[in-house]
């Protein structure tokens, strides 16, 4: 029924069906992939150290990101980003290098806000990109639109 549903009245109309949260993928070289590295918050906290950005794809991943801030000095920093976004696709690059400036002092994740559509709901998303810090567990700073500088100066803040 949910097929016919979505051929016949969602896709019509420009809907589209919620998908079902993915499970962590699993990995047998160690490799993200841009997917959040297995071992939860000790894996994400060698990822951070490492100065990369790491993809969160479940709502398990986005957790252990958020307990890790809890668990120590950290901050994570999130760009709450989708393919389609022109603007999210031109900043990608200065964040990643961001990430590398900043490694060991805070952890740089992204979310796709079409595959954990409730995780960008509930942090108050309205337009792309959208970039959260997060100290504490709790939400210090947020910086929306393709800025440099003001990306820049919010992480500088957030982790001085």
């Amino acid at each position: 029924m949910r097929d016919w549903m979505q051929v016949n009245v969602w896709d019509a109309i420009g809907w589209k069906a919620k998908q079902e949260p993915k499970k962590a993928p699993k990995s047998s070289t160690g490799e993200t992939n841009g997917a959040a590295p297995e071992g939860g918050a000790d894996g994400l906290r060698a990822s951070c150290s490492a100065g990369g950005v790491v993809g969160i794809h479940t709502e398990e991943e986005w957790e252990a990101a958020l307990a890790l801030t809890k668990e120590s000095e950290l901050v994570v920093v999130v760009d709450f980003t989708a393919v389609w976004c022109g603007p999210c696709q031109k900043i990608a690059p200065f964040y990643g290098s961001l990430a590398g400036k900043h490694a060991g002092s805070a952890l740089f994740v992204k979310v796709d806000v079409d595959e954990l559509e409730d995780i960008a709901q509930n942090a108050g998303v309205a337009a792309m990109p959208t970039f959260q810090v997060y100290k504490n567990g709790k939400l210090v700073d947020t910086c929306t639109g393709a800025r440099e500088a003001a990306l820049e100066a919010m992480v500088a803040k957030a982790t001085s």
